[in-house]
């Protein structure tokens, strides 16, 4: 029999979250009908902290991946594996309002939807911000909202539209939700929002997206979005999208990050640096106009 929900969980080393993730999914309104714990090769007691939650429901699942891919390739195995109509995703230490699965579910549900998207409350080491969808949003609302575009964890899909549609996470570290989000536009979902903060994500210091020496691997993820792009025919419009988002990723947001640590960064480096980003970004836009 199918079940309705399953949340995707990504962990990578997480041992200490999982105990209060799996408090947060059971206290739902709607509790998921199945959770998949999806192991990146973790080198701590994390698989044997899953199964201790395995072995009292079993609605859990636990998949292992061999080798550690970060959390795109983990969301991936999800998707292969889930068992339900619906899936939603959960990063393992960010927290969930009680009303999280039930308002979204009933939102796609009800409206026959591809797609529902959740306000989010962006909390970091000093600060909150809440984000809020319309009721009536649409993919290309999304796309003038990053933040609550992006995050793939403020949302529930259809399952079968993210498989029909071959729509994956990038095999990189760092922008694979970016493509990811745009890919899911580009095919023209059938969206609504839910216009209420349900899912808290936390901002930790030292995250992927800050990390310099993975910065480069945001070229892949747009060469990803290229691609598929171009293999669906996207129209111009959604090529425009790439070429902004080229100059924010692979230009904007790197210089930003070396201007802040330039005082640990030689010069030698940072001008190397400048270079790579400012050639690669260029390239990225002029084989974009190319048919």
């Amino acid at each position: 029999m199918p079940k309705h929900v399953s949340v995707i969980v990504p962990v990578h080393n997480a041992a200490q979250w999982i105990a209060a993730c799996m408090e947060q999914l059971l206290a739902q309104r709607r509790p998921p009908d199945e959770i998949i714990f999806v192991d990146d090769a973790s080198t701590d007691d994390t698989v044997q902290r899953c199964s201790f939650w395995q072995e009292r429901y079993p609605c859990v699942r636990i998949i292992q991946l061999c080798a550690n891919s970060g959390p795109g390739i983990a969301r991936n195995a999800g998707i292969a594996a889930c068992r339900s109509p619906f899936l939603v995703f959960m990063d393992v230490d960010d927290r969930l309002s009680p009303h999280f699965l039930s308002r979204l579910y009933d939102c796609i549900t009800q409206n026959a939807l591809d797609a529902a998207v959740c306000g989010i409350d962006v909390i970091t080491p000093t600060s909150s911000r809440k984000l809020l969808p319309a009721a009536a949003c649409d993919s290309a609302s999304l796309l003038r909202r990053t933040i609550l575009l992006y995050a793939p964890v403020n949302k529930i899909y259809r399952t079968n539209f993210l498989r029909d549609e071959l729509i994956r996470f990038s095999r990189c570290r760092i922008g694979e939700d970016m493509a990811f989000a745009v890919k899911l536009c580009s095919r023209s979902p059938r969206m609504g929002g839910v216009p209420e903060a349900l899912y808290q994500y936390v901002r930790r210091p030292g995250s992927l997206s800050g990390t310099l020496r993975l910065r480069h691997e945001i070229f892949a993820a747009l060469d990803d979005l290229h691609l598929f792009l171009r293999r669906t025919a996207s129209p111009p419009r959604l090529f425009s999208v790439y070429r902004r988002l080229c100059l924010l990723h692979g230009l904007y947001y790197p210089l930003r990050l070396l201007l802040r640590r330039r005082r640990s960064v030689s010069l030698v480096r940072l001008g190397r640096e400048l270079h790579f980003y400012l050639a690669a970004t260029l390239r990225k836009i002029r084989e974009s106009y190319e048919r």
